[in-house]
């Protein structure tokens, strides 16, 4: 039996973030992490399963300012530590959000005046600097039809590089023991005592003070085992993705306008990170009974952390049945059809790049992960973003977009939080931590 101080289950890139927290700004001696798959960030964080966007605020449309101010402050912070440890894991270039009609202008007019701000490089461009800057946009676009975009820099992510490289700097990290543990799922957990007794499918046995959950939806399944969050619920919601390859058609990321009512990303446009000359497309939106994309044998666990109460059961349909979200749910549904599929995610497809055509597209089989929805069933609503569940002595993260953007601004404060748990001498260093990743 290993005793540890901490043990963190799940190696994507938010468990990963907390590990290098834990090991670089506070005094903890033994840490771990255990991750069921043969590498880190191999789920949801792997670039194939994401939009490999680092979702600032700025071409989010579907973002409050203050949300916005809140996700920025976030990223900075991923962005800091990437341009100083993981320059591999990134390039930069530009970001457009593009308005179509007159309705989508109105609302992209009013959120520059109610952003700028917040972002001091959002740039308004009319349809001739738009043409200069991503040309696919305009060429083939029916002259009457009024576009608008905002245009600013942002960071394409290839956030399982990002996660590997926080193990990096942890394990550099002196006077401590990290250790890490690939290819070992979580088998059991029991409370004893004030700790906890945890068990692997590789046979390892630990004794730890404290547990941290990052293994995205599953997290709640263990947190519903263990007693917490009994009045949350998730919507697995799966993205799918189209590939336009051997087309160099946007120079950057094309979003375009969010969907009222709507909690999921619009259709955008990006080159494909290492790969400038095929485009993706996407992503889709469905609603799947499995907590990893292609895994049948999550559907299991789908089902069990549902909520199986009256309440439950009138939140879930209440959701599934609101009139805007069943009509887009129902055509996300058409895109993954073969043949006619990519005929209807043609539409969308051409919002962005007018010239495209159905033999350009092809479906991205083995791309997209599944986003672990929130659901409320108190109060019947989706929960927005991230969300953390704590217990005694345990934390459990779960990691909705933007999760892997805000990776670091999460580890920061439930890192604080594992302090507080382990009292005595336990500290976190502030003043490093400021010194780090100060502007």
């Amino acid at each position: 039996m290993k005793e540890i101080e901490v043990l963190i289950i799940g190696g994507g890139i938010t468990g990963t973030s907390y590990l290098c927290t834990l090991a670089k700004y506070t005094n903890i001696k033994n840490i771990g992490l255990i991750e069921m798959r043969s590498e880190f960030g191999d789920v949801n964080t792997h670039y194939n399963n994401n939009s490999q966007t680092l979702h600032a605020g700025d071409i989010e449309t579907n973002y409050s300012f203050e949300k916005a101010k809140s996700v920025k402050y976030a990223t900075d912070l991923l962005a800091m530590y990437m341009e100083k440890n993981a320059v591999h894991a990134f390039f930069k270039g530009q970001k457009i959000i593009l308005a179509v009609g007159d309705d989508e202008i109105a609302e992209l007019e009013q959120r520059f005046v109610d952003f700028k701000s917040l972002y001091p490089d959002l740039k308004r461009i009319e349809r001739d600097e738009i043409a200069l800057l991503e040309p696919a946009l305009v060429n083939g676009r029916n002259p009457n039809e009024r576009i608008l975009a905002l245009h600013t820099t942002g960071y394409t992510v290839d956030f399982k590089a990002v996660a590997m490289s926080f193990v990096s700097e942890a394990k550099k990290v002196t006077g401590k023991h990290i250790s890490t543990y690939l290819n070992c799922g979580l088998k059991t957990i029991f409370k004893k005592g004030n700790d906890y007794l945890i068990t692997t499918t590789t046979g390892e046995t630990f004794l730890t003070k404290t547990v941290v959950f990052a293994a995205g939806a599953h997290s709640l399944m263990y947190a519903k085992q263990l007693g917490y969050g009994k009045y949350l619920a998730i919507l697995p919601v799966a993205g799918s993705f189209y590939f336009a390859r051997d087309k160099h058609l946007l120079k950057g990321k094309v979003y375009t306008m969010q969907k009222k009512k709507l909690p999921f990303a619009a259709v955008h446009g990006d080159p494909e990170f290492g790969d400038e000359n095929t485009t993706r497309f996407g992503p889709t939106a469905k609603v799947l009974p499995m907590f990893v994309r292609h895994s049948s044998k999550t559907i299991g666990d789908f089902l069990s952390t549902s909520v199986w109460t009256y309440k439950g059961l009138k939140a879930n349909l209440g959701i599934i049945s609101d009139p805007i979200l069943f009509k887009y749910m129902l055509k996300n549904m058409l895109y993954d059809l073969p043949l006619l599929g990519k005929y209807f995610f043609l539409k969308m497809a051409q919002k962005i790049v007018p010239t495209l055509r159905y033999r350009d597209l092809e479906y991205a089989d083995g791309a997209g992960g599944i986003r672990p929805q929130l659901l409320n069933t108190e109060t019947g609503e989706m929960e927005m973003g991230d969300a953390r569940v704590e217990g005694n002595n345990i934390l459990f993260e779960i990691t909705p977009s933007p999760g892997a953007s805000v990776c670091l601004a999460n580890a920061y404060y439930g890192v604080q939080k594992i302090v507080s748990f382990l009292g005595n001498n336990i500290e976190f260093y502030q003043e490093q931590w400021q010194a780090d990743f100060k502007k």
